[in-house]
């Protein structure tokens, strides 16, 4: 019931354009979740590069709540973004 490795795409009413692939992505008709993979270690630009994707999304489905997350495998470890 989810994509692996889904492009994602849009402008920000900020004029900013986010592009990227998220690691996994589940739409249902009431709810977004993305969730992104890290190996390495916890990191604030992680943190920005997965909010850029929320925000991304956020304009891409508009009526539905977006929940994201990161999930650090070294030391399996998910960590959902507030927002």
């Amino acid at each position: 019931a989810s994509l692996a490795e889904a492009p994602i795409a849009a402008t920000l009413s900020d004029g900013r354009v986010i592009a990227g692939t998220v690691d996994r992505l589940f739409i249902s008709k009431t709810l977004v979740k993305v969730i992104d993979y890290k190996t390495g270690r916890p990191s604030p630009s992680h943190h920005i590069q997965l909010a850029a994707y929320r925000d991304a999304l956020a304009i891409i489905f508009p009526d539905r709540p977006i929940e994201a997350a990161l999930l650090y495998t070294a030391v399996p470890t998910l960590i959902a973004l507030d927002g």
